[in-house]
C-alpha cells in the first residue's frame, strides 16, 4: 500500500473505513476476519478510491503564524491572546473551546426552547470522528473543530444534536425534526460532508 494507515481490530460484526482528518486510512475489521486475505484486498482497493476522493475534496488551513480560522473567518491571534502573551498548544486550545462554547451553548438554548427538551450539559472536546453527539442521560457533545467552520455548519450541527434529545435514531421522524429547527439541512450537510479541515 502507497498510503499511511492504521489497522483496528473491533467486536462489530461488519469491515468497514474510514479516513481521518490528517489522510491516515482506518481500517475497522471484526477480529474474527483477521486473516481473510480476500477481505483484506478489497478493503484496500476501496480505501484506493476513497483516497482519491479524499484529496478532490476542498481543504481549509485552519491556522498560521499570523491567525487562526474563527467560524470561517480568518482573526489575527492579537485578537484572541495579547500581545506578548505565549501560544502555547493548551492555551489556544482552552481559548477556542471558550469560544466555541458561548456560541453553541446559544444555539442549544435556541433549539432546545423550540422542541421543549432540555440539554444536560454542553461539552466541548477533540473528537477525532465525530462532529458531535448525543448522549442518553441528554449531554451534547461538540468537536472542537468546528469552532473553525462557518456559523451556519455549525448552526446544523447543533440542530442536528439537539434533535437527537428527543429522536435517538435517524429516521423519518429524527429528519423532520432537524428540518424544523434548520430549514435547508440537507444543503449544508452535503457542503459539511466534503470539507476537510487541515
Amino acid at each position: 500500500m502507497e498510503f499511511p494507515y492504521e489497522l483496528i481490530l473491533t467486536r462489530n460484526k461488519n469491515a468497514y473505513i474510514k479516513i481521518s482528518p490528517e489522510g491516515k486510512v482506518l481500517f475497522y475489521l471484526p477480529q474474527r476476519l483477521q486473516g481473510d486475505q480476500e477481505l483484506w484486498q478489497i478493503l484496500v482497493q476501496k480505501a484506493e478510491k476513497l483516497r482519491k476522493k479524499y484529496q478532490a475534496r476542498p481543504k481549509i488551513e485552519k491556522r498560521n503564524e499570523q491567525g487562526v480560522l474563527l467560524f470561517g473567518e480568518f482573526v489575527a491571534w492579537e485578537e484572541i491572546i495579547p500581545k506578548g502573551k505565549p501560544k502555547s498548544e493548551k492555551k489556544i486550545e482552552q481559548i477556542l473551546k471558550e469560544i466555541l462554547l458561548e456560541y453553541v451553548t446559544e444555539y442549544v438554548k435556541i433549539f432546545t426552547k423550540k422542541i421543549g427538551i432540555q440539554a444536560q450539559k454542553i461539552i466541548i472536546k477533540k473528537s477525532k470522528t465525530k462532529r458531535g453527539s448525543c448522549s442518553y442521560d441528554q449531554n451534547l457533545m461538540f468537536n472542537l473543530s468546528l469552532v473553525f467552520l462557518p456559523s451556519e455548519k455549525i448552526q446544523y450541527v447543533v440542530a442536528h444534536e439537539v434533535a437527537h434529545l428527543q429522536e435517538k435514531n435517524h429516521q423519518a421522524n429524527f429528519r423532520k425534526l432537524v428540518a424544523s429547527l434548520f430549514p435547508h439541512y440537507q444543503r449544508v450537510r452535503k457542503e459539511l460532508k466534503n470539507l476537510i479541515i487541515l
